[in-house]
């Protein structure tokens, strides 16, 4: 945190230069219309972001914690550093805790605007929850929203974890899915039970 205080302004630019550089490798974005980086990872550096980007609008994707280390914990990811992380359900919450804490701190302390919206909502509340996120990033909604499974079609191959659902209309099974391993899940409850009442969550 020092560090980045203590950042000059070509530091910042050369920053800035050296992501829009890196995204390129993953993305065809040609610095026209909107970026919008989703890597969950982006959690623990709100703060880096906000002072990289500080018009940038941060939304963060709230979802039930068990089912979130749950999600996580069934994806059969490619081994990393970082993945080591996820191989069990325990170290999921540990993880998942150590990142809400950072990314609590991080809000508070910069006192940044953040959009949180609720993954059950999005999904029970499609249409009125996706005009609602429209409205904050000042984006004109429309009719095409509801046929993005259409929509894909034109976006070619999908890399990430995620590809099999988002070609599916919008489901409910995913809500709430932790009740079904509820035996399984003893010491996960404990580690995440601050974030579940502070989302407002029960089990």
């Amino acid at each position: 945190a020092q560090r980045l205080a203590e950042l000059s302004n070509q530091e910042l630019t050369d920053l800035r230069n050296f992501y829009y550089h890196s995204i390129k490798n993953y993305t065809h974005w040609n610095n026209e219309g909107i970026l919008v980086d989703k890597s969950p990872l982006n959690t623990i550096h709100v703060g880096f972001i906000s002072l990289l980007f500080p018009q940038a609008k941060i939304v963060f994707m709230q979802r039930h914690p068990l089912d979130v280390c749950l999600s996580c914990f069934f994806q059969d990811f490619k081994m990393n550093s970082f993945m080591t992380n996820l191989s069990t359900m325990v170290k999921s919450a540990q993880t998942y805790n150590a990142m809400l804490g950072v990314w609590d701190k991080s809000v508070k302390a910069l006192n940044l605007t953040v959009y949180q919206q609720s993954y059950e909502e999005l999904v029970s509340h499609f249409e009125q929850e996706t005009k609602q996120l429209y409205s904050y990033l000042n984006l004109e909604w429309g009719q095409n929203t509801l046929n993005y499974q259409k929509n894909l079609k034109n976006r070619g191959a999908i890399s990430t974890p995620s590809y099999d659902q988002v070609n599916q209309p919008i489901y409910q099974t995913a809500k709430n899915r932790y009740k079904n391993y509820l035996p399984h899940l003893d010491e996960a409850i404990q580690i995440l039970q601050p974030w579940i009442d502070y989302f407002d969550y029960e089990v």
